[in-house]
């Protein structure tokens, strides 16, 4: 099961308040459960709809901040283990 990164709300960039896209479809996306043609969709979507295209990028964000962690996570404990 894959890990659900979150995708903050907030008053300046909040989740797409769309008719076709919500925070689940973008919590599919950031995550790799969306097929091909479903990534596809809404990419060419978010071209046209400033919502979706702002929450689309905050989905990019998070994904690297996460990866960022998840790296950092994995030195230190490479780290730990050399001390030891």
């Amino acid at each position: 099961m894959k890990k659900r990164i979150h995708v903050s709300k907030d008053k300046e960039f909040g989740v797409a308040v769309c008719s076709l896209y919500g925070e689940r479809d973008f919590n599919r996306y950031i995550c790799d459960s969306m097929t091909p043609l479903e990534i596809e969709r809404l990419e060419a979507h978010s071209e046209n709809c400033d919502d979706c295209l702002r929450t689309l990028h905050r989905c990019h964000v998070a994904r690297e901040k996460e990866k960022d962690s998840e790296f950092v996570s994995r030195s230190m404990a490479l780290v730990d283990k050399i001390d030891k």
